[in-house]
């Protein structure tokens, strides 16, 4: 999975109270547990990187702001640093769902359970992006009509559908965890 980078001047922008002038992004050497409770629904807006779900969870626990995408998150360490983080396969799909339904989201987060931002994998670091070349023969390179069927069947298989999400908010609960 291709992880995004953003550009320092992006993240001045975004982040600009909170950072000083010279600041740096790095790659995070340890995960990052982030624990999110209906209470970060709250005022959180969808679509929006700063005010999502995650991101008022970060703000709450470690009192400074985070940018959370699908796919990476860049979180604030200190007025200096910034660390980029990748989100794992159960907090992008809680980024995701916020993303399609919005407000049926806090009673999804009462039972959810601790999600985790890692750090990116090695050789990805910031501003490495892009996948490595095989050193095997060529192959031809594919039509935009192919490549366009490869990301709409990728997106289709990552992406559950508003209809998924709503019968899976609509389960009782397990009998053991009602108790």
């Amino acid at each position: 999975m291709k992880l995004a980078h953003y550009s320092p001047a992006f993240l001045r922008d975004m982040l600009g109270s909170y950072l000083d002038k010279n600041f740096t992004v790095e790659d995070a050497k340890k995960p990052l547990d982030v624990m999110p409770l209906p209470e970060d629904a709250n005022g959180a807006i969808r679509l929006h990187p700063m005010h999502c779900v995650l991101a008022h969870a970060c703000k709450r626990v470690f009192g400074f702001p985070a940018l959370v995408y699908r796919g990476v998150a860049y979180v604030v360490h200190n007025r200096k640093r910034v660390l980029k983080y990748q989100l794992s396969r159960s907090a992008s799909v809680t980024t995701e769902a916020f993303d399609l339904i919005g407000d049926q989201m806090p009673a999804a987060l009462a039972h959810a359970p601790g999600l985790r931002f890692v750090p990116p994998h090695k050789g990805r670091g910031v501003g490495q992006g892009g996948r490595k070349l095989s050193r095997g023969k060529p192959t031809a390179k594919a039509t935009p009509q192919q490549r366009l069927a490869r990301r709409t069947a990728a997106q289709k298989a990552l992406t559950p559908s508003p209809k998924d999400v709503r019968a899976a908010l609509r389960r009782p609960l397990a009998p053991s965890a009602a108790a």
